[in-house]
């Protein structure tokens, strides 16, 4: 299995190939012609989906971390966020396990600060916070993470630690806007 670690402000992994496409729609409603749609954007992948608050996030146009399937940046704030689409099988714990390990070894002054399990619908997700500084950043990540026979997802989420009291609202909701549908149950 390999491991690779980014450039930039997200330690990534990549147990496998990941998805470069999914589809962008955004949900204005029936009153989109009046100006008050609700402005929530989807983007739809093989076995997820992602909704989010057009007024809070915009798509970036090419993602800066090649590996990420989506990449998303708050519009009031230095937050940012990047999905990545795994293809080959894994379990859960060994993801979260390889997330820890690539963010100890790319992140000065290391610390989880949670970890714990998530229900969104019937699919059980891993949440993992942490902190440390990248660059003489201080930074502060809010994370979800997901695997089944479908392959693996990370949502990765990260706020500049002096905006995170702030970002961290928006960052939830935006984690919270994930949806999985595995055609089968994920790997434990």
């Amino acid at each position: 299995m390999a491991s690779r670690q980014a450039k930039g402000i997200f330690p990534l992994i990549l147990l496998c190939t990941l998805l470069g496409t999914a589809s962008a729609r955004t949900d204005n409603g029936a009153d989109e012609a009046n100006g008050k749609g609700n402005g929530i954007e989807q983007i739809d992948g093989r076995f997820y989906s992602l909704s989010f608050l057009a007024e809070r996030w915009r798509r970036a146009e090419s993602p800066e971390q090649p590996e990420a399937a989506i990449e998303l940046h708050h519009r009031h704030g230095s937050a940012r966020a990047l999905l990545l689409v795994g293809r080959a099988a894994t379990s859960l714990d060994q993801l979260k396990r390889q997330a820890v390990s690539n963010a100890r070894s790319t992140l000065a002054n290391f610390r989880l600060t949670y970890e714990a399990d998530r229900r969104l619908g019937r699919i059980r997700v891993a949440v993992l916070r942490f902190e440390g500084e990248k660059d003489g950043m201080a930074l502060n990540y809010y994370n979800y993470y997901w695997a089944g026979t479908e392959g693996s997802l990370q949502l990765l989420t990260v706020s500049p630690s002096r905006e995170y009291p702030v970002m961290r609202r928006d960052m939830q909701a935006l984690l919270d806007g994930l949806r999985i549908s595995p055609s089968s149950e994920p790997a434990r």
